[in-house]
């Protein structure tokens, strides 16, 4: 039996070919939020998930996940996809035992996310809801005039990648009509645009703001959007 040849220097281009590959792997980490969660609501929630746990298995903790299911088997063993059990159903062609049992297999794409996410330990992220905001920097743009706050930043700097430039601001007019139809659905009254505009104060128009938000009006408006939501009518 011959001996499998195996170098004993590897090539400078070789090298950098690997690390090349390796920097791109790094790059490409799979998101259990973006990409790894919808394949798993989609695919397995109805059986393995938050209200339902079949054969003792629920895939939407990890710990449950990682532990073992009634037949002995782990769904999920980090970095080694090989050896995980969800990986052997969506793959295997035994129709009685591949998963999900209804419908088709899993596309070859859906599969290889789930395959690199176990090989990365398949780490699991929490709710965006639940996890705490990071303060990040806002960008330098080349309208500072035009930002009035750190966040006209972040939007301006979006609107120069795409080309586009920032519009002009509103006259006094305009954009009172524009925060009364914002914030109550109505229109100001021509008193209430006359006091508006004769307010010469600095902080005229942030003091509209917070008088509209303390408005019935402001509540009788979203209040409707909420009623809509949940089917309500005065028939009921």
């Amino acid at each position: 039996m011959r001996r499998p040849f195996i170098p004993r220097r590897i090539p400078p281009a070789a090298f950098l070919i690997t690390l090349t590959l390796s920097g791109s792997a790094c790059a490409d980490a799979v998101s259990y939020t973006q990409q790894v969660q919808p394949i798993l609501a989609k695919r397995c929630f109805a059986c393995h998930g938050p209200d339902v746990a079949e054969s003792g298995l629920a895939l939407d903790q990890r710990e449950a996940a990682l532990g073992q299911a009634d037949s002995g088997a782990s769904a999920i063993v980090p970095h080694k996809p090989g050896e995980s059990e969800v990986i052997r159903r969506i793959t295997t062609t035994e129709v009685g035992d591949r998963m999900p049992p209804e419908g088709g297999p899993l596309p070859s794409s859906e599969v290889e996310i789930l395959r690199s996410w176990i090989e990365a330990g398949a780490p699991y992220e929490k709710h965006w809801a639940f996890v705490a905001p990071r303060p990040r920097d806002p960008p330098e743009v080349s309208f500072p005039e035009w930002a009035a706050n750190p966040i006209d930043r972040f939007i301006l700097a979006r609107l120069l990648d795409k080309g586009l430039a920032p519009s002009p601001p509103a006259d006094r007019r305009a954009l009172a009509r524009r925060v009364y139809f914002d914030v109550t659905g109505l229109p100001p009254t021509t008193a209430e645009l006359n006091e508006f505009l004769a307010d010469d104060r600095a902080d005229a128009y942030p003091r509209l703001v917070d008088k509209l938000l303390a408005s019935p009006r402001y509540g009788e408006k979203w209040g409707r959007h909420l009623l809509d939501v949940v089917r309500y009518a005065e028939s009921n």
